[in-house]
């Protein structure tokens, strides 16, 4: 084969292989729980407060609390808390504000996670603290969510507060 010949039908090896890929699919696919690892979503940590002391905001939220028999704080998929990983966001403008509820969820919020077997098996509350540089002064607002390994679950309430 000449040059010409062997590029011709290298371009045509593309296009036929182009040709062969799937399209991207919709956000209505992963609707579908049996094509998502993780299943049902994880409940988030429930009764959030935080303390602001000299540039450290201490969150003490529950994972362990039970109602009815049930965990508040779950993975629907294994019905216990144990494989968890607790999510925690912070911003200095109020998330009530963002123009999409995906925000929530957006990484230049995200400051870190700890895992439930991080703690002390059943002792409610869990408590975490982060380092705030002393050269922020203004509003903080924090909020909370839960990871499978596979999905994530809604936020928790929103707590805020003034770093003087």
């Amino acid at each position: 084969m000449s040059l010409n010949n062997k590029t011709i039908v290298l371009l045509l090896a593309i296009v036929l292989a182009t040709g062969c890929l799937h399209e991207p699919v919709d956000e209505e696919y992963f609707d579908d729980l049996s094509r998502v690892k993780g299943g049902q979503k994880p409940t988030p940590p429930v009764d959030l407060s935080m303390t602001i002391n000299n540039y450290i905001i201490t969150l003490s939220f529950y994972t362990d609390k039970i109602d009815n028999g049930q965990l508040l704080t779950y993975d629907p998929d294994t019905g216990s808390n144990e494989n968890l990983y607790y999510l925690v966001y912070i911003s200095a403008t109020d998330p009530a504000q963002f123009s999409d509820p995906k925000l929530y969820y957006d990484i230049k919020y995200y400051v870190g996670y700890v895992a439930e077997t991080d703690f002390e098996e059943g002792v409610d509350p869990k408590v975490v603290t982060i380092q705030i540089s002393s050269s922020y002064h203004g509003p903080v607002y924090v909020w909370m969510t839960s990871h499978d390994g596979g999905r994530e679950s809604d936020h928790s309430e929103v707590v805020n507060g003034d770093i003087p």
